[in-house]
């Protein structure tokens, strides 16, 4: 029953935050704010409810999983959004919150499940918290992105241009992801006597890992790209669709079955959809990049000045 209060009030929130944000009414935020607050209080509530029905910590399956990552990206972008007051960042992390909370309830099996030896250890809830924090701070990102996208000229009420929150947001949460990444691999050691078996999940990992350490030294190498954000938030939202495929996609691949990490329900469901997440967030993208390069031409057009003057005025002028 938790669990469908938390989806509905995450979907509250979207659909008035969503309303407030097209008819620019400041009035409705607060009640989206209080639906989003009582949203996340609900997933801490599932959480806990969770943990003493399980008797370990609640990450060990795909039903799980998805709510304590919801969680984490709810409460990064909910902190984002009570100290930079942009609404649309409310309405699709709230959105995105739903859709994650959908998918555990209407996808995912809500048995409790005995826990397999080879996670009960002390490095589970290590590896597992660390990975989801950094999930979180980058789906707040990933958020950010599109509403650099879509709205480049907006800036936080402390003057801080999106693009450069989402680099913040980026650099606090990478090293949540190396830990992770490493947390595992110490992890694996200890269980199987190796540090990396290039399993699957493994090596999206690290691919994924890779993709957000490119993404903060790009301005670094090439600082030209400083003034060319769409290009960073178009790598920030190919990141984050490498973090869902890793997280909940990677059962659609051909060696998923031999994986010791993915989870095995509706996997082929998760990777279409994590494909096609991909395709329509970069064509989205381009979109708004090539309709933002034809206003800047016919902007400069308009600045430049018309030649009205008839050669035949001058005749009669010294």
């Amino acid at each position: 029953m938790i669990a469908e209060l938390t989806f509905a009030l995450y979907a509250l929130a979207a659909v008035v935050w969503t309303i407030g944000v097209i008819r620019r009414r400041d009035a409705m935020s607060g009640f989206a704010t209080f639906a989003c607050a009582a949203a996340l209080a609900c997933n801490v509530a599932f959480i806990g409810m969770r943990w003493r029905q399980a008797g370990h910590f609640p990450a060990s399956g795909l039903y799980e999983s998805l709510f304590f990552f919801t969680f984490m990206l709810t409460l990064a972008n909910f902190m984002v959004l009570l100290q930079f007051r942009v609404q649309l960042l409310g309405a699709l992390g709230s959105a995105l919150a739903a859709v994650m909370t959908a998918l555990a309830i209407f996808r995912a099996s809500s048995e409790v499940r005995e826990l397999p030896a080879a996670l009960r250890s002390y490095w589970f809830p290590l590896h597992v918290t660390a990975y989801f924090v950094g999930y979180g701070t980058m789906g707040a990102a990933f958020v950010s992105a599109i509403v650099q996208i879509a709205r480049p000229e907006l800036k936080t009420s402390r003057g801080l241009a999106i693009d450069r929150l989402c680099y913040r947001l980026c650099a606090f949460g990478f090293p949540f992801l190396t830990i992770g990444l490493t947390s595992g691999a110490l992890w694996a050691k200890s269980a199987w006597g190796r540090y990396w078996g290039w399993d699957p999940k493994e090596t999206l990992g690290l691919i994924t890992w890779l993709a957000y350490l490119i993404y903060l030294h790009l301005p670094l190498a090439f600082p030209k790209l400083r003034k060319r954000p769409e290009i960073l938030s178009a790598i920030l939202i190919a990141a984050f669709c490498a973090v869902i495929f890793t997280f909940i996609g990677a059962g659609g691949l051909p060696d998923s079955t031999k994986s010791m990490h993915v989870y095995s329900v509706s996997g082929r469901d998760f990777f279409y959809a994590a494909v096609a997440l991909t395709v329509l967030c970069l064509v989205y993208v381009f979109y708004r990049v090539s309709i933002r390069k034809s206003k800047d031409t016919s902007k400069q057009e308009d600045r430049k000045p018309a030649d009205r003057t008839n050669p035949g005025d001058d005749n009669g002028k010294d």
